[in-house]
């Protein structure tokens, strides 16, 4: 029996609603374009949320191109 299951993103992003604009890579700053956005694990992510007020408007996002990006988009 082949049963399909989805699996968890292995990279995530965070957005800030109040910058309105993604975070760099290790939370130093922010990149209006998604390939200079950071990849965090799910828990990292989390984490940073979980610290954040809601204020911040933050939100978790699944990574679209996968957890090697960043070094594809190093120049962003």
């Amino acid at each position: 029996m082949n049963q399909t299951t989805e699996t968890e993103p292995a990279a995530w992003l965070i957005w800030s609603g109040e910058h309105k604009a993604w975070w760099r890579p290790d939370a130093k700053g922010y990149c209006e374009f998604i390939g200079g956005a950071g990849r965090y694990t799910r828990s990292d992510a989390q984490a940073w949320l979980d610290h954040a007020g809601p204020e911040k408007q933050l939100e978790i996002v699944p990574d679209p191109y996968g957890p090697f990006a960043e070094v594809c988009f190093a120049n962003d």
